[in-house]
């Protein structure tokens, strides 16, 4: 031990905090790239032999080395880019992608396009990985390459809806016979978007109003601001449980050419003011571009039953335990 040594020890830092200096500057390079997580660098010292024996002894150290560099895989934020292929995972999870060589990596950057083969691929070409489907739909268990159809695909007329609602038992009935043109005549409305077998869009309206009969509300629905067309009442039970029309089969009177569809729309609702509701059906027509794959949702949790696949969310049991690659990318389990 002497003045070699002190000197190492002084340069040992010099090295290890210039690394350390480096891991800043990187994340600092990358605060606009999407999907990247930063890092940080964990110390450790160095120690020499002790100085003497025995428990007591003293130990003189022989600097710093930089121990680990950590990558932080904490919840980033979540943007709209009005592109329809960004995904965004908000949680656990990666992004599977697999290159030309079957080498598979992990990301959480989401950019994803459409190549000249149709196939969906990260900017650096690494084509998305998702589960595959049969040609009826089903989703199979086998992992592959996501590609999207440049077919035409028939539209297919909205069958069924749900609503989720809870009206309001305090109400006050209404003075005057309903009319669709004026507000103070029902106590509540919503609307849900429906398409028919051409694929044309439609607003469905439903409007509530409450009867002078207890427990009872008289439903209209209206189709794309038309005549209002009187459906089942809703009837409840003292208890605020819908009794009586809760499934119900509405003939949508539809111009353009297509035909009238008939929609099954099934109602969760409870007398107790807002509503809520959903539909079955996207528009489908053919893949013109990348920014408009209408006849494919790519959601693992929300996903058109005739998409050729639909990504997992990549699951791996160590984060911290893969290999960089570059564009924000990990190889490794």
């Amino acid at each position: 031990m002497g003045i070699l040594t002190s000197l190492f020890s002084a340069v040992s830092g010099l090295n290890t905090y210039g690394n350390a200096m480096s891991v800043i500057g990187n994340n600092i390079a990358n605060v606009g790239t999407v999907g990247f997580k930063s890092s940080r660098a964990s110390f450790a010292d160095l120690v020499s032999a002790s100085l003497g024996g025995g428990s007591s002894a003293a130990q003189v150290g022989l600097g710093v080395f930089l121990n680990d560099v950590q990558t932080s895989f904490a919840q980033g934020s979540l943007s709209n880019t009005g592109n329809t292929l960004d995904l965004a995972i908000d949680g656990n999870g990666f992004f599977g992608l697999r290159d030309n060589t079957g080498t598979t990596s992990y990301s959480r950057a989401g950019q994803f396009e459409v190549n000249n083969l149709g196939q969906i691929v990260d900017p650096s070409g690494r084509f998305l990985q998702g589960y595959q489907a049969s040609a009826t739909g089903v989703i199979l268990g086998t992992v592959g390459n996501i590609t999207l159809s440049t077919a035409t695909v028939a539209p297919q007329a909205t069958s069924t809806a749900a609503v989720v609602a809870n009206l309001n038992s305090a109400a006050t009935v209404p003075a005057t016979a309903f009319d669709v043109t004026d507000a103070t005549t029902y106590n509540f409305s919503n609307g849900i978007t429906v398409y028919d077998t051409l694929g044309a869009q439609h607003q469905l309206r439903m409007y509530y109003v409450k009867t002078a009969v207890a427990n009872t509300w008289n439903l209209y629905s209206q189709v794309d601001g038309g005549a209002a067309t009187a459906q089942t009442n809703l009837v409840f039970n003292t208890s605020g449980v819908l009794t009586g029309g809760g499934a119900q089969t509405f003939s949508l009177p539809i111009t353009g050419g297509a035909a009238t569809p008939l929609l099954s729309v099934k109602r969760t609702v409870n007398e107790s003011s807002a509503t809520s509701s959903r539909a079955d059906t996207t528009l489908r027509r053919a893949l013109t571009d990348a920014n408009s794959p209408s006849h494919v949702r790519i959601w693992s949790t929300m996903c058109d039953p005739d998409a050729p696949s639909q990504p997992p969310p990549a699951s791996r049991s160590n984060h911290q335990g893969g290999t960089l690659v570059s564009g924000s990318a990990t190889s490794g389990t």
